[in-house]
Formats: structure tokens, C-alpha cells, sequence
């Protein structure tokens, strides 16, 4: 069987009245692939797949390749997107980030050699990359941050990460950044929180898998999904 995507669209209530509401309805994405990750952009969902990124129309259900009008090649293994506050969007995957724009396409050279996992753009404009842990490079995983300028790179040799496998990211309040990290057995996984000049290491947060992805909701709860 070939794998498939789906995605569900659930539409609100109707006037409040549950019996006028319609079923889920279930779009097929006409990939047959591995799908790592979904950015909404307006009426437009932007697909991060192992043969590079697409743009799906759930309306008229277009699917198109978006690796054509560029000068860079997005035809990778995309593992993370990220539309950020002036409109543009990151790409990550293949030990490579870009970031393009209308027509333009910009390669950063962040000084990591490894895949990029988790992108996350803070209150002030910070970008911050995740990494899986990699080896045999200068800068094997970890956590890189971009302020439009400079990249800084944080490792376990240079700050309070106990591991350079980084699996998620959350701003939890403006600077302060919460890390899930992947688990190896020894290591963790645990999560860290950075505030921007102290580490801290979140209590009772310690599920034997690797922190996937997090979130915390209007009341103050905190989930993890391993």
C-alpha cells in the first residue's frame, strides 16, 4: 500500500446548533511519501516532504512542487518550516537552512554541520534552530540562534544543554525559551529552560523518549508529546 497523507478540516457549528454542523472532511494529499511537517499560510499549506517542499491548495486540492523559481534547490529532505513575522519562510533539513521570499533565496552559513529539527522565531525577532546530534563535525547539534546579524552556537561544552540533540522549541514567555532535547539513554531527555542567561532544568519532566513537540495552553498547562 502507498503511504498517504491526510488532512481533516473541521468546520465550526453552525448558529450554535450541533445538528446543522457537516462531518470532518478528509483531503488527500496526493504524495506518496514521508510528510515531516505542515506550515498553514493563509488558504495555502506549505508540506515539508522527503523529496523537497510543496504548496497544497486544500480548496482546489493543487498540489505543486516548489522547487522551480529558485536559485537555491529545495528538492531536500525538509524537516522543519517556519513562517516568520516579516512574511518569509525558513526551510530546514539536510544539514542546510534557507530562507526564502517572494523570488529570493538566501543559504545561511550557520556554522552547524548537522539536520536541522525545530525552528522557532522568539518576541524580538531572535531565530533559533534546533539540531540533531550528529558527529565527526566542528559543531555536531545543539542549538543555534540568529539575531539578523550573528549566529551563536550552544552546546553541551558551552552552556547548560546536557545534550546536543534538540527536538523541540517553545518560547514560554518573551525570552525565555524552553528546549526539548532527544533521548539517549545516559543523557536525558528532559527539558531546559533559557531565559537568555541562565539555564534551568524544567522538575519532573522526565519521560524515556525524546521531547517531540510542546505547547501550553491558556491556563498554564504545559504538554509534552514524546
Amino acid at each position: 500500500m502507498k503511504p498517504a497523507f491526510f488532512i481533516c478540516i473541521l468546520p465550526f457549528f453552525l448558529f450554535g446548533n450541533p445538528s446543522a454542523s457537516k462531518c470532518a472532511e478528509w483531503l488527500n494529499f496526493p504524495y506518496c511519501g514521508f510528510t515531516f511537517c505542515i506550515v498553514n499560510d493563509g488558504n495555502i499549506l506549505w508540506i515539508g516532504t522527503d523529496k523537497g517542499l510543496f504548496k497544497f491548495d486544500p480548496v482546489s486540492k493543487d498540489t505543486l512542487p516548489f522547487n522551480k523559481n529558485y536559485p537555491c534547490s529545495l528538492s531536500f529532505s525538509i524537516e522543519c518550516i517556519l513562517k516568520t513575522s516579516d512574511g518569509s519562510m525558513l526551510i530546514g533539513g539536510m544539514r542546510r537552512l534557507l530562507r526564502i521570499k517572494d523570488t529570493t533565496c538566501i543559504v545561511y552559513d550557520t556554522g552547524q554541520y548537522s539536520l536541522p529539527t525545530c525552528l522557532l522565531e522568539d518576541s524580538y525577532e531572535n531565530i533559533w534552530v534546533g539540531y540533531f546530534e550528529g558527529s565527526g563535525y566542528p559543531y555536531h547539534g545543539g542549538l543555534s540562534k540568529f539575531d539578523g546579524q550573528n549566529w551563536t552556537i550552544y552546546t553541551s561544552l558551552n552552556s547548560g544543554l546536557h545534550y546536543n540533540g534538540i527536538t523541540s522549541l517553545l518560547e514560554d514567555s518573551p525570552g525565555k525559551i524552553l528546549i526539548g532535547m532527544q533521548y539517549l539513554t545516559g543523557h536525558g531527555p528532559g527539558i531546559i529552560e533559557y531565559d537568555g542567561q541562565s539555564w534551568f532544568d524544567l522538575p519532573n519532566i522526565t519521560p524515556s523518549f525524546s521531547n517531540t513537540c510542546m505547547i501550553r495552553d491558556d491556563k498554564g498547562i504545559l504538554y509534552v508529546g514524546t
